[in-house]
């Protein structure tokens, strides 16, 4: 018995420098189904027999000997305790600082990729000649990997560290960047802003588009609306597209209607699409105001399509060949909080995610009644082991600025979820808010649909 606690204390040590993990998480409950020992009131497993071995108990005592000359040749003074105690105590504040912090403001931000439309500068003051060309030349770069869009982030290093820039040397950067845009014919917008030291320091976010140009061609966004019936689809896209409220009885989607029995039953059984602009400033750009399609045209940076689908289950292939054939870029789920998630728009989501197209979830009628049922179910679904979303509920301005950053990066796995209503208004500045921050047409996704009609062609 005695040899037998020999061996545990020469393999398992004193317990302050053990090394051997495997060994030292065996536990009686580990190893419930096999047949023990007990030997002075350790119990040790037969499977675990193998930890015994020689070559095992030489490897821990030439861990221990490293150990214990590693002690020895460290920290031998009184002078040394104190400096990694003082190094340990600063080390723990400076956590501390970054985590109280980062609530209010992220410490940095991913490192500068050296595609894509987004672009780091830590400050542009007063530039030689050679310097902005090279700075021209740069945003020329950004604008043409975003279809005319581009994202600045000043104050901010190639690393990603968010260093911010004093009051003069920011209205020096964003001076130069007006000349910059100037000779790009472009204009920029100022997204949001991060207070940094107190506000002694900001770092801003800058989002820069094209002015619309004869010699340049307007690339589109393709945005396929769908959900189940009576979830406000069509009236939603008529709210955006007309810019006037609905009245609580569809007036809004008359306008989407293309047959007379859609007019008299209320449902969507064809596919139409209507078109939805930005300028360059960022402000929406619809029929309202007596404009037509030219005027759309002529006026927009940036264009959607919107592509409203039908909902009801009778026309579920019409759905399935529209969505197909219009390869859309973008898929706006569409979810009533009266009738809740039902599994039609589940469906509408399982197609999305086969054809590869990221989706966002928009919440209505949220004037009727508490949307905070639908909006747990929602999530809770978007979270299930089958989908694997992480759903992003957008609330404010960061929220829809956020999200856009987000819904083509991970594959599309980031999911926003907007909560509004088509007739008090309410959410509504977000969703367009988020349209319009979002990137044009990324060439980076390509969907199962337009591989289908490649191989079609090819055939």
């Amino acid at each position: 018995m005695a040899s037998m606690d020999r061996c545990l204390v020469t393999f398992f040590g004193d317990g302050d420098n053990d090394s051997d993990t495997d060994c030292q998480s065996l536990t009686p409950a580990s190893y419930s189904g096999s047949k023990r020992a007990t030997t002075a009131g350790v119990e040790i497993s037969n499977q675990s027999a193998d930890c015994f071995k020689p070559q095992r108990r030489q490897s821990a005592r030439a861990e221990r000997r490293r150990l214990k000359r590693n002690s020895k040749s460290s920290y031998n003074t009184e002078e040394d305790d104190d400096r990694v105690q003082s190094s340990n105590l600063t080390r723990s504040q400076t956590m501390h600082c970054s985590k109280s912090c980062g609530e209010l403001l992220p410490s940095s931000l991913p490192p500068e990729n050296d595609e894509g439309n987004i672009e780091y500068k830590l400050k542009l003051v007063k530039p030689t000649s050679s310097r902005l060309e090279h700075l021209v030349t740069q945003l020329k770069w950004r604008l043409a990997e975003g279809q005319g869009q581009a994202v600045y982030e000043l104050g901010v290093e190639d690393n990603g560290v968010v260093l911010g820039l004093t009051k003069m040397e920011l209205n020096e950067s964003l001076r130069t960047l007006e000349a910059m845009c100037r000779r790009l014919n472009a204009k920029y917008t100022i997204l949001r802003e991060r207070q940094i030291d107190n506000g002694t320091r900001k770092a801003q976010e800058i989002l820069i588009r094209r002015l619309p140009n004869d010699n340049i061609e307007l690339v589109e966004s393709r945005l396929a609306v769908l959900g189940n019936l009576d979830a406000g689809k069509s009236t939603l896209l008529g709210v955006l597209t007309q810019g006037d409220l609905d009245n609580g009885r569809g007036r809004a989607r008359l306008n989407l209607f293309r047959h007379p029995h859609e007019i008299q039953t209320g449902y969507t059984s064809s596919v139409s699409s209507e078109i939805l602009g930005f300028d360059a400033r960022g402000n929406l750009i619809n029929y309202s105001g007596n404009r037509c399609v030219e005027d759309i045209l002529d006026e927009s940076s940036k264009l959607y399509r919107l592509i409203d689908l039908a909902g009801h289950i009778r026309y579920q292939k019409t759905t399935l060949r529209g969505l197909i054939a219009h390869d859309p870029h973008l898929v706006m789920l569409v979810v009533s909080s009266v009738t809740g998630l039902t599994d039609m728009a589940q469906e509408h989501a399982a197609l999305a995610v086969g054809l590869q197209v990221p989706f966002i979830v928009v919440i209505t009628k949220i004037d009727l009644c508490d949307h905070g049922p639908v909006l747990a179910s929602v999530e809770a679904w978007l979270k299930a082991t089958g989908n694997k979303r992480v759903p992003l509920v957008v609330q404010t301005k960061d929220d829809a600025i956020t999200a856009a950053d987000n819904i083509f990066q991970a594959g599309g796995s980031v999911t926003p979820v907007f909560p509004l209503s088509c007739v008090t208004g309410s959410g509504l500045s977000l969703l367009t808010e988020f349209l319009n921050v979002a990137p044009t047409n990324p060439q980076s996704r390509i969907g199962l649909g337009s591989r289908h009609l490649q191989q079609q062609q090819q055939q």
